[in-house]
This record gives structure tokens, C-alpha cells and sequence, in this order.
């Protein structure tokens, strides 16, 4: 090799190894731009949505089911009738169910978990559908992955079909979705996806979760152990004519919820330095309409928050007019308030 020759050649090798450099620098560049602009990920109670499953059927999921801590499983009951062998699973933990009660006419159905202590599912706290905007940011999850399978999607809006309260969200979602669960932001239990096979409609079905349980409650079945925004009643008592109490109930929750909304002192510094989050008080009403005990259940993480917000449903309690079937039977429930700074979206 001449010495034009070579030092052609190490010429080559310079500029190649330069602009290799350079594309490294590149995708390195983009890698830590992407890295930065990646969304944070949701991180609800996602352990609390299995799979449901037909022992007959190998490999094939049903649907999805909601479970309460105890065992009780809310779920879409359209694939499946009295007296299949069904399982539930979540990753590595798996259990036998049964049909412990069904409402057939909306598809929607409870299974009691032979095997509880093999799954570790979350207090829920269910939300009410009267403060649900449109737009507002919620997360659909189907038990087909070990951790949940989660959408990200939008409330379209919350209307009326066939007599039943529901919420129409967006994107349309699959089967497998069928049975599982819609949550906020801050991890309260919306509703229960139902799936339409053939539907032309291009969004998704969501059954209120707290009109479940109140119908559950209503009509003498086991129902999970109430949360947010969720009436039950005490057995002890004579229950009232289902559908009238039922409604009773949800209009009285709806009332206590507004009423302490009007009711609350927002601390100064809340304002001034921004806080924002959701408290939850539980609370319970003996037979006669006297306040038995109330509480935080959940914080929104600011102590000073918490406390007006306690402060201001017991006093909405103290002032509202209790509905007699209500007073007579007695109520157990959940008052849910996010507090959102001045001219900040709520999402």
C-alpha cells in the first residue's frame, strides 16, 4: 500500500468513526428527551382486578372481576350461568368461585372467592357519578396481566339507559375488559366496565358502582364492605320497600355530599400554597338518625384539610333532614371532597 493510499484510508476510518460518534450522541440525546417527556404512570389499586375464568375451558378468560377485601367478587356475568366451575386468578394466585348472586337483566354479577387469603386486594373507595365531568381523566383495568391491563381514557358523559344511571367513556375497550374496573385519578372505584358484543356504539359502558351495591343492599344480598359514597343498611331492622329506599338512600348521599361541600372552611394556607387532594369521611347512622361516629378514612395528605372537611360533614349531617325509611333503618356510608386550587383543571 502506497503512503497516499494509506493515509486515504485512515481518512476514512476518521470520518466514520466521527460520524458514528455523532449518531451515538444523537440517540443518546433523543433517549433522554424521550426519557423525560414519558408520562408518569398511574399507580392505583390495581391489585384488587383478577381474571375470571371457566375451569371447563382451558387457556380462556371470561372476563374481569372486581374484588373486595373478604373475598366478594363484583364482575359481568354475560359469559357465564348458574353452576359453571369458575376460578378467579391474578398473576400466580388463583381460587375457585361460585355464583353468589346475579341481575341478569344488566349482566352484572357477585362471586364469593373459595380461597380469599390468597389474594391481597385494597380497601376500595367508590366515587359518585354527580361530580364526574366531562373530559375528566379516568383509568379502565381488565385482569388479562399479572399487574392489570390499564387504559388511560376520558368520561364522555354520564346518562341514562334502559332506567339505570350509567357513564360512557372513551376509547371503546375489548371482552376481556368486561367485569373490570374504572377508576379516578386518586384511585376510587367508579363503576364496573360491561362489555356489548355488536354494539355500534363507539365508547364504553360503565355501571356505577355504588348504585350496585345499593341495589345489592336493597334486595337482601351480600354486598362488599361499603366505601365512598356507598349506603348499607343495618339487618337488624326490617328493610323498607327495596326501590324506595334504595333511592331514598342515594338522594339523601347525594344531598350530604353537596351540603358539605357548601359547608366547608378551606383553610388559608390551602389556598396560598396550593394544596389540592380528596378526603374521605366514613360515617354511620344508628336507627334513628343519630350519628353513631364519623371519620377520615382517607386523607388528602394535609391534615388541616382533612379535619374542615370532617368538621363540615358532620355539621352537614347535624343540619340536613334525614329521609324517615333512612332514619328508621339506619345508614353506613362515605363522603368523598377533592379540593382543587383556584383556576387549576380538575382532571
Amino acid at each position: 500500500m502506497t503512503p497516499a493510499t494509506r493515509l486515504k484510508a485512515l481518512h476514512d476510518v476518521s470520518r466514520c468513526a466521527l460520524a458514528c460518534l455523532a449518531a451515538g450522541l444523537l440517540i443518546a440525546g433523543e433517549s433522554a428527551w424521550a426519557a423525560k417527556k414519558k408520562p408518569r404512570a398511574w399507580s392505583g389499586p390495581t391489585a384488587n382486578v383478577v381474571e375470571v375464568s371457566d375451569v371447563a375451558i382451558a387457556d380462556v378468560v371470561l372476563g374481569s372481576g372486581v374484588m373486595f377485601p373478604g373475598g366478594k367478587v363484583l364482575t359481568d356475568c354475560r359469559a357465564f350461568a348458574e353452576g359453571d366451575d369458575l376460578e378467579v386468578r391474578q398473576g400466580t394466585s388463583r381460587s375457585s368461585a361460585r355464583l353468589a348472586y346475579a341481575d341478569r337483566k344488566r349482566d352484572l354479577c357477585e362471586l364469593k372467592v373459595a380461597h380469599p387469603e390468597r389474594f391481597r386486594p385494597a380497601p376500595l373507595r367508590t366515587r359518585g357519578t354527580q361530580d364526574l365531568d366531562p373530559g375528566e381523566t379516568v383509568y379502565a383495568v381488565g385482569g388479562s396481566q399479572a399487574d392489570g391491563a390499564v387504559v388511560k381514557g376520558r368520561v364522555a358523559k354520564v346518562t341514562v339507559m334502559d332506567d339505570d344511571e350509567v357513564v360512557l367513556i372513551s376509547p371503546r375497550l375489548g371482552a376481556a375488559f368486561s367485569g373490570g374496573a374504572l377508576f379516578d385519578r386518586s384511585g376510587a372505584l367508579i363503576g364496573i366496565l360491561s362489555y356489548r358484543e355488536g354494539s355500534g356504539e363507539k365508547r364504553s359502558l360503565v355501571y356505577p358502582a355504588r348504585a350496585i351495591l345499593l341495589r345489592q343492599a336493597g334486595e337482601g344480598q351480600g354486598a362488599p364492605a361499603p366505601a365512598a359514597n356507598t349506603a348499607d343498611t343495618d339487618t337488624a331492622n326490617t328493610p323498607p320497600e327495596p326501590a324506595t329506599f334504595r333511592s331514598l338512600a342515594m338522594d339523601y348521599l347525594d344531598r350530604l355530599a353537596e351540603a358539605s361541600r357548601t359547608r366547608l372552611k378551606v383553610p388559608e394556607e390551602a389556598r396560598s400554597q396550593g394544596w389540592k387532594g380528596t378526603t374521605s369521611i366514613r360515617f354511620e347512622l344508628d336507627p334513628g338518625g343519630e350519628l353513631r361516629e364519623s371519620f377520615v378514612d382517607s386523607s388528602s395528605g394535609y391534615a388541616g384539610l382533612d379535619v374542615s372537611v370532617l368538621l363540615a360533614v358532620r355539621k352537614a349531617i347535624e343540619e340536613l333532614p334525614i329521609p324517615d325509611a333512612v332514619k328508621e333503618k339506619g345508614l353506613k356510608g362515605t363522603v368523598a371532597i377533592t379540593f382543587v386550587p383556584a383556576g387549576e383543571r380538575r382532571e
